[in-house]
């Protein structure tokens, strides 16, 4: 679903998902895969951010309006997660093509590329200070990059399958993820280590964090 922005009205959101068909307006019909809002939205600047699998793109356009504004190409694959930063400032997509693009909200250029060769991302998620992006991989482990060095920090490894889910906590530092082995684990994301980890009885989608938790 769509969140509202700070205001409440429904009409101005920044939302940003995966695959496309966002509005009824947008005049496509492939199923939208994830969606993630801004935390700073407002009237002077309501967009809506989508990502198709084939052709490999972004489109930003303005909510109430359904009008598209622009195409944002950078991927190589299909689209499969998006984040804001918790500033507003940029956002991030994570693809099959094994890389992370990040996108300036104002002027919707493209700021970096980062590439893991080996891991398709299914999740991304900015650390509430805005300093770190981490990101959930088929490849069992999570990444988690230096958004001003645009380095990586560290490598978490303790998931058994696809990682399917990514959330930091309010300090920054510990993060929770969820997976396809079943089962939740919390990490130190700059010690690399795993704090703890609990189990289901079905495999995880997805995990988030309340905002001051």
């Amino acid at each position: 679903p769509l969140r509202p922005g700070p205001t409440g009205d429904p009409d101005f959101l920044y939302a940003t998902g995966a695959s496309a068909g966002i509005g009824a307006g947008s005049g496509r019909q492939s199923p939208v895969s994830s969606v993630a809002s801004s935390h700073n939205a407002s009237p002077e600047f309501t967009h809506f951010r989508e990502g198709t699998p084939t052709p490999f793109f972004t489109l930003s356009g303005n909510v109430r309006s359904l009008d598209t504004q622009a195409r944002l190409v950078g991927h190589e694959g299909p689209i499969n997660c998006s984040a804001f930063a918790c500033s507003g400032e940029r956002f991030a997509t994570g693809s099959n093509d094994h890389s992370i693009c990040i996108w300036s909200t104002f002027s919707l250029c493209m700021e970096d590329r980062l590439v893991d060769p080996k891991s398709v991302v299914e999740r991304v998620a900015f650390s509430p200070n805005d300093e770190l992006i981490a990101s959930a991989c088929q490849d069992h482990c999570v990444s988690v990059w230096n958004c001003k060095s645009r380095s990586k920090v560290n490598t978490l490894v303790g998931h058994k399958k696809s990682v399917t889910g990514v959330s930091f906590f309010f300090d920054s530092r510990m993060l929770i993820t969820s997976g396809q082995d079943r089962y939740v684990r919390q990490w130190d994301c700059l010690r690399g280590s795993e704090v703890f980890a609990m189990q289901s009885s079905s495999p995880i989608l997805d995990v988030c964090t309340l905002p001051e938790s």
